[in-house]
């Protein structure tokens, strides 16, 4: 099935585009995690048979193993879910994230449920029938958690100029709320997927939004606020816990050249 796009309306009123996973990129995705898992499982067990096969009989050895088996195919995923904000390496690699259907990190509800139906997502022709009768190709634990699988647009290297560099001190990055910064985060990478007519509509909407933070009165383009804010936001919290985490910023390939302090 083709790649489709389900629009999502923010709380904050902005409405962007997603492109939705297809079943072979998801396939992919799988069977790169499936592939590490199982190197995961062959490490592990080396280790606990030589342990358990030297105190204990068969029967005990075969059912801690069975148990750690189970333990790792499914904490793998819950882990990347929860943690990495629906990333695996592999969708990481095939640029795939599990989200919800309001376009938010999946959350220990949902993950806990898209896990448990992994069971019998994993049987091809419950898990493949259930992504190619779905209109956005969510499996059995995507339908009942409420999540999708989107494939990621390329970041996009926001406008950087001088003037936005220059207005950065100017914002008070307390008042640039943590959903400001997400929308605005979102148009940076998603502006050229927007049509000119969308794409005017949310940088006017988010101008609009991020003006108070401002911290005196004057005309700024648009473009200009919007790389401000998030630059003056990931300097005070947002970058450093994303580099603790391995994530690139929005803006990392300026960072080094072209921000300032």
């Amino acid at each position: 099935m083709l790649h489709t796009t389900h629009s999502v309306t923010t709380p904050e009123g902005f409405t962007f585009p997603l492109q939705i996973a297809g079943v072979g990129s998801r396939l992919i995705a799988a069977l790169i995690d499936l592939g590490l898992v199982y190197l995961i499982e062959v490490a592990v067990f080396a280790v606990l048979a030589s342990i358990l096969f030297v105190g204990g009989g068969s029967t005990v050895v075969l059912v801690v193993l069975s148990s750690v088996a189970i333990a790792i195919l499914f904490g793998y995923w819950a882990y990347f879910d929860i943690k990495r904000e629906g990333q695996t390496p592999g969708r990481k690699l095939c640029s795939l994230q599990v989200i919800s259907l309001e376009a938010r990190p999946p959350t220990v509800q949902a993950t806990t449920i898209r896990t448990l139906m992994r069971f019998l997502d994993m049987f091809p022709p419950i898990g493949l029938w259930a992504m190619l009768m779905s209109p956005l190709n969510q499996r059995l634990g995507d339908t009942v958690a409420g999540t999708v699988v989107v494939r990621l647009p390329r970041p996009q290297r926001p406008i950087v100029t001088s003037g936005a560099m220059r207005l950065v001190r100017h914002v008070d990055s307390a008042l640039v709320t943590d959903a400001s910064y997400r929308v605005a985060k979102e148009y940076v990478n998603r502006r050229t997927t927007l049509s000119s007519a969308a794409r005017n509509t949310v940088r006017s909407q988010l101008t609009e939004l991020l003006q108070p933070a401002l911290t005196e009165h004057r005309r700024v383009k648009g473009d200009d606020l919007i790389v401000a804010a998030i630059v003056a936001s990931e300097r005070s919290r947002g970058i450093r816990s994303e580099r603790r985490r391995g994530r690139p910023s929005p803006l990392a390939h300026h960072e080094s050249n072209e921000i300032p302090g």
